[in-house]
C-alpha cells in the first residue's frame, strides 16, 4: 500500500508541475526546467499516440519530448486542435 501512495504522490507532483508550466493549451518548455521542479518522466497515468506523434499524460495534462532537450506541454482536450 505504501508504493501505491508514493506513485500517487509522484503523479500528483508531475500533474501540479505540468499544470503550472501550461499557460495556453500548450507550452514548449526545457527538459532541464521540468527536472528541476522535480518531474519524473517515469512516472504517468497513460500514452496517446496520434498522428505519429507520442504523449504521455499524468491525468489530463501531458507532455511530448521534442528533441534531447524540449518538451512539448498539452492538455489532453487540446491534443487534436494542435495535430490539425
Amino acid at each position: 500500500m505504501l508504493l501505491i501512495s508514493h506513485i500517487n504522490c509522484t503523479l500528483t507532483r508531475n500533474r501540479r508541475i505540468l499544470d503550472k508550466l501550461i499557460t495556453a493549451g500548450h507550452a514548449q518548455v526545457s527538459k532541464e526546467v521540468l527536472l528541476s521542479d522535480g518531474f519524473d518522466f517515469e512516472h504517468y497515468t497513460s500514452v496517446v499516440s496520434e498522428s505519429f506523434n507520442t504523449y504521455c499524460f499524468c491525468y489530463d495534462l501531458g507532455y511530448q519530448i521534442i528533441g534531447e532537450e524540449q518538451i512539448l506541454l498539452i492538455k489532453k482536450e487540446e491534443l487534436s486542435g494542435l495535430n490539425s
